[in-house]
Formats: C-alpha cells, structure tokens, sequence
C-alpha cells in the first residue's frame, strides 16, 4: 500500500512541475508548481485537509517534518516494543 501511494505521489509531483522554490530559467512557469498541492509539508499551523487539526512541524536529524497529530498518532505499544530493556 505504501509503495502505490509513493508512486501515485511521486508521479503527480513530477506532472505538476516538483518542488523547488526557483525556476530552472527564465520564463519557467512549470518548476515547482506541486509546492502548492502539499497537504502537509510547509504547513505547519494550517489545519489538516483531513480532519480540520493543526498540522504541527518537527525536526529530524536536522530536517524539518510536518505532520498532523490526529491523523499521524504514535504507535506506543509498538515503539516500546522496539526500544531494549536496559
């Protein structure tokens, strides 16, 4: 399932243009025009497309990451799982 979202995404990113912030050259209207169909990234405090909550930003090994917490909750029995005793 994961793997057909990534190329439903992937695809219609690449159909809208990418994500860049500039234009390759001068006069290009087609570079980055998926930035303005993100659902989540570069959102934060925008509601959710979903379910109207606060899309919250986060850093990762010093990258941003957006997400919503409602729709995106943390699995705990499954992390503790993965975390060794001490």
């Amino acid at each position: 399932m994961l793997y057909d979202s990534i190329k439903i995404v992937l695809s219609r990113a690449t159909n809208a243009g990418g994500y860049m912030d500039h234009p390759l050259f001068a006069g290009d209207v087609k570079t980055g025009g998926y930035n303005q169909l993100f659902n989540v990234y570069d959102r934060a405090g925008e509601p959710c497309t979903r379910c109207g909550t606060a899309i919250e930003k986060g850093e990762i090994a010093a990258r941003k990451s957006f997400y919503c917490p409602n729709c995106q909750k943390v699995n705990t029995a499954s992390r503790s799982a993965a975390v060794p005793a001490e």
